[in-house]
């Protein structure tokens, strides 16, 4: 029996799509100058197959790294990144505190520790603070940031305050 989310987003990075549409240009340009040369060259398929596969290796890491599915149920909020390789679950039961705040991340993506807090993000802006029972903070950038916490807040309230 699978568990009901109270909260299902998934925040789709647009700049890295602007950037991979650019890229996809790029090599279409390289591929018709692979196809239609100047002069005759006998490594033409060599690079024709070499712009193929750093296209498509391109277009599944930058569309992997523009994606950040946050489930929350009643008991965790699960993340998941880069295609479900990176993934993390915070059980609610060890969240002390939550603040809707900004992330200490201003650019980029990833899962990384900055000044010994945790951060999930793929860009920068609002995000939401998880103050752990052990002190640790856990920031989760969003562009749903407002909803993510209030949800966070409500489940906290509902099955894990202090007098259940």
């Amino acid at each position: 029996m699978s568990e009901s989310f109270f909260y299902y987003h998934t925040q789709i990075e647009r700049r890295y799509l602007i950037i991979l549409f650019l890229s996809v240009i790029l090599y279409l340009l390289a591929l018709v100058y692979l196809v239609f040369p100047l002069e005759s060259d006998s490594l033409r398929p060599i690079g024709i197959g070499a712009v193929a596969v750093a296209l498509a290796i391109e277009i599944l890491v930058i569309t992997a790294a523009s994606m950040m599915t946050v489930a929350v149920t009643k008991q965790a909020v699960a993340l998941s990144m880069f295609m479900g390789i990176i993934q993390v679950t915070i059980a609610l039961s060890e969240v002390e505190n939550t603040a809707l705040t900004v992330s200490p991340r201003t650019i980029g993506w990833g899962a990384e520790t900055l000044s010994g807090q945790q951060v999930y993000a793929i860009t920068g802006g609002d995000a939401v603070m998880l103050e752990m029972r052990n002190r640790k903070k856990v920031f989760i950038a969003s562009n749903d940031a407002e909803n993510l916490h209030r949800v966070i807040q409500t489940v906290l309230n509902e099955f894990h305050s202090p007098h259940q």
